[in-house]
């Protein structure tokens, strides 16, 4: 714990929480060979901090690639949900277009 009483975690912890992350979506019963939505678990864990995104592609590459696209159109939906959750839905049509067209 720091100064704070804040539980302070390295990036070699982080990475052993990563791969158990990464052994139970890999244990998990497949849909089919390659589908993203096997690694659900670890894209939402990744996508809680860069620093994990980070590391995921420093020490898991191959996955990383597998994952990315599925990562960028994560993070694109959560920049524009954003926004087309502040406002009201009149005007929104622009936003609303673009997240029916990454799902």
């Amino acid at each position: 714990m720091d100064e704070n009483g804040e539980f302070v975690l390295n990036g070699d912890c982080l990475l052993e929480i990563m791969n158990y992350v990464i052994a139970n979506c890999k244990a998990k019963p497949k849909r089919y060979k390659g589908d993203p939505v096997d690694y659900d678990d670890l894209i939402h864990f990744v996508l809680a901090h860069e620093f994990f995104v980070e590391l995921l592609k420093d020490h898991h590459k191959r996955l990383y690639e597998d994952l990315e696209m599925t990562l960028v159109r994560r993070i694109t939906k959560l920049l524009i949900d954003l926004p087309v959750n502040k406002q009201s839905n009149v005007g929104n049509s622009f936003f609303l277009e673009i997240l029916l067209a990454i799902h």
